[in-house]
């Protein structure tokens, strides 16, 4: 018994030896946890600990000796907090590290902290509202994001907000008519055109055929990416598309007037898309108005298409929009539908055409060339007016509608 506390006490002793020795282990020298950040108005924002004395930022390790903009404020016992690394209000203080680095150093002489971007950038200057700015020369430079290269399309392969500082000119470019603007290869990205232009080589005229030229494969903004929002411009001449969107979550478009294309607005063809508002948009001189299925189609005017003014799939919500002057049938929609409180004159073909399982309320539809409103049995119609056309009001397919309070 006495051996083995002796033992232990001697165990004891050495270990106690061997702490002294080595001392207490030194704090952490230089810089410590360093992040960057984007603030709410798009300038870069600076924390860090361990700070000593007054602290400086670069883009490069060897060249950390810029001062903080705010620092006489945004250090305190040695803790840095939203330093600024320039004026928020300039393009300095908003410019993006080059590979999303920068580094921070303080007086200690010390090596600095690196601080990563926790987003994938470009060495740009964002917008105040922390957009990244697309314009014509910066489309022929390249570079709005890492893989984009000189020349259109310019290409957006990160998430963000991205806004138009000027107008994007095709007409210029070789093969006009095949260049797409705007291709977005990842999301959630949203689009604001500033009240800029997309402008394209074609133009379309409803009396001729084709009805738009020169044709070819070129797009306004061709997003294959979920979550996308384009809105606030105008999309003009394009060779195929204005907007086309592959995937079937769109989130937005909005407020844009399109015209002089083959289509105005594709959205997912798919027959379980959904997510997807085309809100509030001006479309005119074109060969199709909207064509999407399950989306929210609501208060757009379309006029002068030379086929649909509408084509929804099914499942589509189709309200307030105005139709006139189509080649074809002004508004169609796809099986189970809701089509409630549109204005639809001047069709070549029939006014409206809803399939079966669809509800149509509080319609209008006057001076087409055939029946004002076509309806496929089961569905609703409840409400509608159907006056002046060139045939029937309202023509029923087969059997089980609801047919209440249309006139005449």
């Amino acid at each position: 018994m006495t051996k083995t506390l002796w033992s232990v006490r001697s165990i004891f002793a050495a270990t106690v030896a061997v702490f002294l020795a080595a001392g207490v282990p030194a704090a952490e020298a230089g810089v410590q946890s360093c992040k960057v950040r984007i603030g709410k108005g798009g300038e870069l924002l600076i924390d860090a600990s361990n700070i000593a004395g007054v602290p400086s930022w670069g883009f490069a390790v060897d060249t950390v000796d810029a001062p903080f903009f705010n620092a006489g404020t945004c250090v305190s016992a040695g803790r840095a907090r939203k330093c600024a690394i320039g004026d928020p209000g300039t393009e300095a203080g908003r410019t993006l590290p080059t590979d999303c680095v920068l580094y921070v150093g303080d007086e200690s002489g010390d090596p600095p902290c690196q601080a990563v971007l926790a987003r994938d950038c470009v060495n740009v200057a964002l917008l105040a509202d922390g957009s990244v700015p697309i314009n014509q020369d910066r489309a022929l430079a390249g570079g709005v994001t890492p893989s984009d290269t000189p020349g259109f399309p310019v290409t957006l392969d990160r998430p963000g907000s991205y806004r138009l500082t000027g107008n994007l000119d095709l007409t210029g470019q070789p093969d006009a008519a095949n260049l797409t603007a705007i291709e977005v290869e990842a999301g959630p990205v949203t689009i604001d055109l500033g009240g800029f232009v997309i402008e394209g080589p074609t133009t379309c005229d409803m009396d001729s055929l084709p009805a738009c030229s020169p044709a070819g494969s070129g797009v306004g903004i061709l997003a294959t990416s979920l979550q996308v929002t384009v809105r606030n411009g105008t999309i003009d001449g394009m060779g195929r598309f204005g907007v086309e969107l592959t995937l079937g979550e769109c989130e937005r478009l909005e407020g844009l007037r399109i015209t002089n294309t083959q289509v105005a607005i594709v959205g997912p063809q798919q027959v379980d898309a959904s997510g997807c508002t085309i809100l509030g948009n001006s479309i005119d001189r074109v060969g199709d108005g909207i064509s999407c299925f399950g989306c929210i189609i609501r208060d757009n005017r379309i006029s002068n298409s030379r086929s649909f003014g509408i084509a929804a799939g099914v499942g589509s919500t189709i309200v307030g929009n105005n139709v006139e002057n189509s080649g074809a049938s002004g508004l169609v929609a796809g099986r189970n539908s809701l089509v409630k409180d549109n204005v639809v004159t001047g069709s070549v073909d029939y006014g409206i055409v809803a399939h079966q399982g669809s509800t149509v309320v509080n319609n209008s539809c006057g001076d087409n060339d055939t029946n004002g409103i076509r309806v496929t049995c089961p569905s609703a119609v409840i409400g509608n007016t159907s006056a002046n056309n060139g045939a029937s009001g309202i023509l029923f397919f087969g059997s089980g509608c609801v047919d209440s309070l249309n006139a005449p």
